[in-house]
Formats: C-alpha cells, sequence, structure tokens
C-alpha cells in the first residue's frame, strides 16, 4: 500500500498521521512499540491509542508525551539515529531518518 501526503495546503500534526495510518490498517501495539523503542534513544516517549467521536465522524486519536530530552547538536542527532536497533525499524527508515 502506498501512502502519498501532501500538507501544501495545510499542516499535519505526527500525531494525527499515526492516527490515520492506524485508521487505515497499521498495528497499534506495534505502531507504539516502535514509536517508544526509537524515542528511548533520544529520552523517551509515552504513546497512548484510543478511539474518539467528534461531529458523529469516528477516528484513532494517539497521544503522545515526551519525556524530558536533552538538547542535542546535529551530528550527536545522527549517532543515534545510527543506534537505533528494533526488528520491525530497517536501514531503509534509518537511512530515511537521516535525510528529514
Amino acid at each position: 500500500m502506498v501512502v502519498i501526503i501532501d500538507p501544501q495546503l495545510a499542516g499535519v500534526a505526527g500525531n494525527m498521521i499515526i492516527g490515520a495510518l492506524i485508521d487505515l490498517g497499521a498495528n497499534p501495539e506495534e505502531t507504539m512499540e516502535v514509536m517508544e523503542a526509537a524515542a528511548s534513544y533520544f529520552g523517551g516517549v509515552d504513546v497512548k491509542v484510543s478511539d474518539v467521536k467528534k461531529a458523529g465522524i469516528k477516528a484513532t486519536y494517539v497521544e503522545v508525551k515526551k519525556a524530558s530530552m536533552p538538547y542535542l547538536r546535529y551530528p550527536e542527532f545522527l549517532e543515534k539515529i545510527e543506534a537505533i536497533n528494533h526488528p520491525l525499524i530497517d536501514d531503509g527508515i534509518i537511512s530515511f531518518s537521516r535525510r528529514v
């Protein structure tokens, strides 16, 4: 499956994108696990996923709370990205993370 996101006219928050991907079929438990595992290299996050209904529309809401994180210079950030080791995070994701 390919998803194209073009937020040129209006921004899209990261938690909104994650919620939409879960609504499209991404496994919520694996998604939370990957987010928490990757964030553990930077200080950690707490991720909660819940169903919400607003104005008759049902959706998945993702709440992400960060732990206190130290300031990093770009080279330190890259070192942490390179150090991420998780079975669901492959080299392509790490490579993409370096470029954004």
